[in-house]
């Protein structure tokens, strides 16, 4: 923990201990002035919400938390790192809370304006949109639609592209009784394609025509030592008053353990939705650590590959790669042949730079081929030269085929979209 963090949580401890302090002096002078005040329970704040601080939204996720079996939602949940899609929806709170209304409070206006103009297309953006979208299966060879559900979890789970903080307001409001400091967070719709890779390592692009704002919470009292102000039938303030008991979350814990009801619950509001004037484009990126890995792979096979290409088309003796025996070459061969496979497998799946690789492995096979052809009738060794045919006939067969492997590798990103566009019109 950074010194910067311990000093606040010792802050942030202190107060709540002051807080306890003068609550319980408050409560006793409340004792002697108003009888009733000792019979406030925690489970009338629902009421007090909608009858005295105008907090519709706020009394409805409280009394949901009341009346649900009890339940403690988990610190995956917490941190968003589940798919709320295999959440049970026992589980999760999809229509207490509006963006109409979410959206009618300053803070989350200003939210909203910062999130469209600074948050869309940063790198963060792009990473969490590359995270959602190979979770997703949508990183294929094809132009695929984005962000088509109308159901907000699905949307969450498939488009997601940043979220921000929105803290309190100076004053309890409805907002606050509601949420508290909440996650807001913004959704993408628009398409997803591949693209030629590049040497920075590109390999789609997405386009955003629309982007969609909604909320994803958690309504729980996990958290140790937090204030949630002083309550009474009268309303709540942040400061002690008369009548009014300290409630933090500590209190719904053991509200919780007393009578066997209290749930947790992750929260997610409907969405508001915004098309954009100009789309925004965002470039998804390969992984660095991909791009060593394809690159660890693919060369050594790519230097085997022409090494054996060589040992097999070998027919000279100035090239110190003679194999010897038929059954060798024959080896060499089918070993060369699995090679290009493998690497024209790596250029179907887009592995990093395995078309350059695949193009170099051609060349200086087919570089080899004509140096042969070149020497075949001047070296002392020439009726051993190919090991099936003996003669110059098959490295001109081998010459054709390695060139049309090349042409191939060379024009693979042409050949891609046209079939690509060629699937889709059917």
């Amino acid at each position: 923990m950074s010194v910067k963090e311990s000093v606040k949580q010792a802050l942030y401890s202190a107060y709540t201990g002051a807080m306890r302090l003068v609550s319980t002096e408050a409560a006793t002078v409340a004792n002697a002035n108003e009888a009733c005040f000792k019979d406030f329970q925690l489970i009338e704040i629902p009421e007090v919400m909608r009858t005295r601080m105008n907090a519709p939204a706020g009394a409805a996720l409280m009394q949901r938390w009341f009346n649900s079996p009890a339940f403690t939602i988990s610190e995956a949940m917490i941190h968003g790192r589940v798919d709320f899609r295999a959440i049970s929806r026992q589980n999760i709170d999809t229509a207490a809370v509006k963006m109409s209304w979410v959206a009618g409070f300053a803070r989350t206006q200003r939210a909203l304006a910062m999130m469209e103009a600074h948050h869309a297309a940063t790198p963060a953006a792009a990473r969490e949109l590359k995270r959602v979208l190979m979770r997703a299966g949508a990183l294929t060879n094809k132009r695929m639609a984005l962000g088509t559900s109308p159901d907000v979890i699905d949307l969450h789970e498939t488009a997601h592209l940043n979220f921000m903080t929105v803290e309190l307001a100076d004053s309890t409001d409805p907002l606050d009784c509601a949420l508290g400091s909440f996650s807001l967070h913004m959704a993408a719709s628009g398409s997803v394609q591949p693209v030629a890779r590049t040497s920075a390592g590109a390999t789609h692009e997405v386009e955003i025509t629309a982007l969609h704002f909604y909320v994803r919470d958690n309504y729980e009292f996990s958290g140790e030592d937090e204030p949630l102000g002083h309550w009474g039938r009268d309303g709540a303030s942040r400061m002690p008053s008369s009548g009014k008991v300290f409630v933090e979350n500590k209190s719904f814990r053991e509200w919780r353990t007393r009578h066997g009801r209290g749930g947790d619950f992750a929260l997610f509001s409907d969405v508001m939705s915004k098309r954009l004037v100009r789309p925004l484009k965002i470039t998804i990126q390969e992984d660095v650590m991909r791009r060593i890995l394809s690159l660890i792979t693919l060369l050594p096979v790519s230097a085997l590959t022409v090494f054996f290409f060589i040992g097999y088309a070998n027919v000279t003796d100035t090239i110190s790669m003679k194999m010897g025996a038929s059954a060798i070459y024959q080896v060499a061969f089918w070993l060369a042949c699995s090679g290009m496979v493998l690497l024209f497998t790596g250029v179907a799946f887009r592995f990093f730079a395995a078309r350059w690789i695949t193009i170099a492995s051609l060349l200086s096979c087919a570089g080899f081929i004509v140096f042969s052809l070149a020497t075949y009738p001047a070296n002392n060794d020439a009726h051993d030269g190919p090991a099936w045919s003996r003669s110059v006939d098959e490295l001109y067969a081998l010459l054709a085929v390695t060139s049309l492997l090349l042409l191939l590798a060379v024009f693979e990103p042409r050949i891609r979209t046209f079939v690509r566009q060629r699937m889709e019109r059917a």
